[in-house]
């Protein structure tokens, strides 16, 4: 088990790039470096960067990552991934050169059916699996930025950084973005941030 949560030296978006394009997957950048390929520039300094790829796909990457140390984050705790783990949205991976060496990315799993991307706390939010990720005009994939905004909004609690994310990248939005977004966060049930679209 790892508790360095703090010890990350990111991969270059180059890195991680020639990485995952070797796959014939849909992937894409998620989180805050997400939203700033989505600007246009960098907005804050981010500590951690995320992948996103989909639950069937998994075994894929994981074959990919086999000369790394793959760490499961569940529930807040760290520990070694094993092959015996059956792939879910419940958890994400944390990747490692060395058992011991700074983090280096994050993979985050989402679920599907048929088609479909599905919402991992709440099954009635879905999108098609087409239309999960943008390209940026250098072709780097990354999600949405409404569907990022919602996921941003997840949980029981929600961090001071990924409130100001929401904050400033709602405005930028156009308006069916904003409309599929506020009918999620209702959804969701996180009517305060979904009375903040009406400003």
């Amino acid at each position: 088990m790892r508790t360095d949560f703090d010890y990350w030296q990111t991969y270059p978006l180059e890195t991680i790039i020639s990485l995952f394009d070797t796959l014939d997957i849909q992937w894409g950048i998620g989180g805050g470096v997400a939203l700033d390929l989505y600007y246009g520039f960098k907005t804050r300094n981010h500590e951690d960067i995320d992948i996103i790829i989909f639950v069937k796909d998994a075994a894929e990457v994981i074959h990919l990552l086999q000369d790394f140390s793959l760490f499961k984050a569940e529930n807040g705790i760290l520990t070694p991934y094993t092959y015996e783990d059956k792939m879910d949205d419940s958890f994400s991976i944390w990747v490692s050169e060395e058992e011991d060496s700074p983090f280096v990315f994050e993979i985050l799993l989402i679920s599907t059916r048929e088609d479909f991307w599905i919402y991992k706390r709440n099954s009635d939010i879905r999108g098609s699996t087409d239309e999960l990720f943008l390209l940026n005009e250098s072709n780097i994939p990354y999600i949405k930025p409404e569907i990022q905004l919602l996921y941003k909004m997840d949980g029981s609690h929600i961090r001071d950084k990924d409130i100001i994310d929401f904050e400033k990248f709602v405005p930028l939005l156009g308006a069916d973005e904003k409309i599929w977004l506020k009918k999620q966060l209702t959804v969701q049930g996180n009517t305060y941030m979904e009375h903040k679209l009406l400003k």
